[in-house]
């Protein structure tokens, strides 16, 4: 797909056309550019345009740039915008809050809105019938909700792992920790989870489940981390304008931008290495195996951690594998147990991060960037 060369603030592509001379005027210094090309399993249409994401929690903000080129093919991306929105974190693991922005990249329609809303279903399964599983699913908002009633089959997910009790599954109480990803060109949701049995140290089950979503419909989701829905609609009511306020799909790209206010020598959540302020663009080269060997690592180091705080404390908290708070079964830690946990957790997340194959790319305008954006399936919310 060849296109004429020009070069626009993309918001202004379908109202200017090329032969504006909007894209000559000085805009203010360029904070972030690069050059690149997109593929996409969805087609890019002849009206797309890319765009910086940013997920507030509740909506998507859609960020607009400069292009240059031929887009998708072969282009420049610029902005000389601030990032519009920023959070505080501990990225260095060292006490001191940086602002900070993460952002993802989409091939949306030049006349996009500058907000989608986050407007996902709440579901509700009803397991009485085995053979149809009768399903509720909510969209909340607008006049009234949205409801669907949906006859559902679940296909489980593919094992692809296991190891420890799996006697845990039926313990009274557990604790546990999940971690999924997707991988860039690979149509599968995988989930890492680790249960441990709260009453007896060290008692766990881990498993790796892979979810195949290249085939999954309208109606279909991935519910729990190893479950497929494919499902029926019996009967809708309310607002049915609600589900198309939000992206169907959900988009993983194997490059990201990661905004700082300042240079930040090494990262706790995000193994990215070096930032320096201003906008950096990173890389996803992780793999299965590296994924799962960073995940592996810091359950390990955890479980051991704990063991050793309870050894050294006289205490008997239980194996919990999560940011904050550590521990939320009972017994619980006291406030400055848990900040003393936390910064255990903190450390063994720093020495096993690196493991999970990504980097800053350090010469953007050098190098042609091999953009690939995955549409995946929602998962579904409870």
């Amino acid at each position: 797909m060849m296109r004429r060369s020009c070069l626009l603030p993309v918001a202004a592509v379908a109202a200017l056309g090329c032969g504006s001379e909007v894209g000559k005027e000085y805009k203010g210094e360029v904070l972030l550019e690069f050059r690149g090309s997109v593929t996409s399993d969805v087609p890019i249409t002849d009206d797309s345009v890319l765009v910086l994401t940013y997920n507030t929690g509740r909506s998507e903000l859609l960020i607009d740039g400069v292009i240059e080129g031929d887009f998708p093919s072969a282009f420049r991306f610029s902005t000389t915008k601030l990032p519009p929105v920023t959070d505080e974190e501990d990225l260095a693991g060292n006490g001191e809050l940086v602002k900070v922005a993460w952002f993802g990249l989409a091939a949306v329609p030049a006349d996009h809105p500058a907000i989608l809303p986050y407007v996902a279903p709440t579901v509700e399964v009803d397991y009485s019938n085995p053979a149809v599983i009768h399903v509720t699913r909510t969209y909340s908002g607008g006049t009234s909700p949205f409801i669907e009633d949906l006859s559902c089959q679940s296909t489980p997910c593919q094992l692809l792992d296991s190891e420890g009790d799996a006697s845990v599954l039926q313990a009274e109480l557990t604790v546990s920790d999940e971690n999924s990803s997707w991988f860039p060109n690979d149509a599968g949701f995988y989930s890492a989870s680790i249960i441990c049995d709260a009453n007896a140290a060290n008692k766990c089950y881990r498993d790796v489940y892979r979810c195949d979503t290249s085939a999954l419909g309208k109606n279909d989701f991935v519910y729990e981390p190893d479950q497929i829905f494919t499902c029926t609609v019996n009967q809708e009511s309310g607002d049915p304008t609600l589900p198309g306020q939000s992206l169907e799909m959900s988009v993983k790209t194997n490059f990201g931008i990661v905004w700082v206010s300042q240079d930040v020598n090494d990262q706790l959540y995000g193994p990215y290495g070096p930032l320096k302020a201003g906008y950096n663009i990173v890389q996803d080269q992780s793999s299965l195996a590296a994924w799962l060997n960073s995940w592996k690592c810091v359950w390990d180091r955890a479980l051991a951690a704990m063991a050793r705080y309870n050894a050294a404390h006289g205490t008997h908290y239980p194996p919990f594998i999560t940011y904050y708070p550590f521990g939320t079964s009972p017994p619980d830690p006291n406030p400055q147990e848990t900040e003393e946990i936390s910064a255990i957790q903190a450390q063994i997340e720093s020495q096993c991060a690196r493991e999970s194959g990504t980097g800053v790319v350090t010469d953007s305008m050098k190098q042609n960037l091999a953009i690939e954006i995955l549409h995946t399936a929602k998962l579904a919310e409870k």
